[in-house]
This record gives structure tokens, sequence and C-alpha cells, in this order.
């Protein structure tokens, strides 16, 4: 709410004021601009992913308060595309959404763990 005083003035030079209120309101959303991302697994199997990763310029008519998304954390279990949601909040409460890939891949090896054994061949000359 901002308080303005009205001022009129005839022809005459006669005057008058009055003080009124005007509201001013921010109802537009947010402008959710998204890119899609590929993230590697760790040594530990997961990869975590933030917001601004995800935003490519979001932008807002007065300003952004917050940016989300509705998954962060990958494992083994996400390998290949994964969707997500960016929801961008402006400072007026209002907020929209996209929907963004994030490819999860593996590309660690695995440790492989030898050891030295000694059998002995059965009587038919095998040994499993």
């Amino acid at each position: 709410s901002n308080s303005v005083i009205l001022t009129v003035t005839d022809v005459n030079g006669n005057s008058d004021t009055a003080t009124a209120t005007v509201t001013v309101e921010d109802k537009m959303k947010p402008t959710v601009l998204i890119k899609n991302i590929t993230v590697q697994l760790d040594a530990t199997g997961k990869a975590v992913v933030t917001a601004s990763q995800i935003d490519n310029g979001s932008t807002d008519n007065c300003a952004i308060a917050r940016m989300t998304l509705d998954k962060t954390t990958f494992d083994c279990t996400n390998i290949g595309s994964n969707s997500v949601v960016l929801t961008v909040t402006d400072v007026n409460g209002n907020s929209d959404t996209a929907t963004a890939t994030v490819t999860v891949q593996d590309k660690i090896k695995p440790t492989v763990v030898a050891q030295n054994i000694t059998i002995q061949l059965d009587a038919t000359g095998k040994a499993v």
C-alpha cells in the first residue's frame, strides 16, 4: 500500500487535496528457464545436483526469492535419464515450474582384488 496525495486545481487557481491509497500487486509468475545436465556418480555411488545447475537464467519482474528441485540426490538405481522439476518462486510468492532431464552416468571402474590359490586335480585330471 502506498499513500498518494491528489491535488486538483481549477482554472481560477482554487485547489484542494485528498489522500488515496494505491495498492501495488505483483501477480506475474517468474519465467523459468532450464537446462538438461549430465552427472557422474562418485566413488560411493552417489551424485547431488543443485537448482543452480539446472537453472538457465530464470527471471522475474521483481526478484527471485528461491529456486528448488523436487529431486537432488541420485544413486545407482537412477542410471540414465531422470526428470526433475525446478520451481522458481519470486519475492511476492508467485511461482512457476519447468521440467529438466538429469542424465546419471556411472563411469567409475570396479576395483578388482585377486588372490593366488592352489588346487588339486581329481582322478579324472580335472579341477574346478
